[in-house]
């Protein structure tokens, strides 16, 4: 079965020592828990990667579940974690079985590429509008958004800006190696599509 790879690995906990350049996964998770929040929202369900991309050392998956975890407790926001697969076919099982029950979710956070590029398909076939029947809210990049015609409130990754930043890091660290290792976070605009329903 094909699926949606999960290449990146994203930035060190750690990076000292070396130029990095990254988005600022965490910034991104917690303005979708703030969006959710600040519209009334107490419960809702964050679908993210694979257990094993976690395992497998995949950084950016951890810093916006971290971050996602630590706002929505600040902001009192009960979060249910659904680890979703990357194969077409399994992903809309699994959103399926999560969304064709009288306790579905009534708001979804989606880090998972497969997961909000077949959400459109699922919540039509089970006859269900966003946000009247659920809210939604995701990270994912406007490449794929626009490939997928994904209509929802998103947190859009930058890839363009940060191989740019890095690139422009690279040239500055040949022409003065001695220079200190430096950080930068590239933070992501938050595109509001109207798919937050106020509570």
């Amino acid at each position: 079965e094909a699926s949606f790879p999960a290449v990146l690995v994203g930035m060190p906990a750690e990076p000292s020592g070396i130029d990095a350049v990254d988005l600022d996964f965490s910034a991104g998770a917690r303005m979708l828990v703030d969006h959710l929040a600040d519209a009334g929202h107490c419960t809702a369900t964050f679908v993210t990667w694979p257990e094993d991309v976690f395992t497998a050392g995949r950084t950016y998956a951890a810093h916006f579940r971290d971050a996602c975890l630590e706002e929505a407790r600040s902001r009192a926001l009960e979060l249910r974690v659904l680890h979703a697969p990357v194969g077409p076919e399994a992903v809309k099982d699994a959103l399926r079985h999560m969304l064709d029950t009288e306790k579905r979710p009534t708001a979804l956070i989606v880090h998972n590429d497969a997961a909000i590029a077949m959400l459109p398909l699922v919540l039509r076939d089970l006859g269900l509008e966003v946000p009247r029947d659920c809210s939604v809210v995701s990270l994912h990049s406007a490449e794929l958004g626009r490939q997928f015609g994904i209509p929802y409130t998103a947190v859009e990754s930058q890839p363009e800006r940060v191989s740019e930043l890095a690139v422009e890091k690279l040239v500055a660290r040949l022409d003065s190696p001695p220079d200190a290792a430096s950080t930068v976070l590239v933070e992501p605009p938050l595109i509001v599509r109207g798919s937050v329903a106020g509570l």
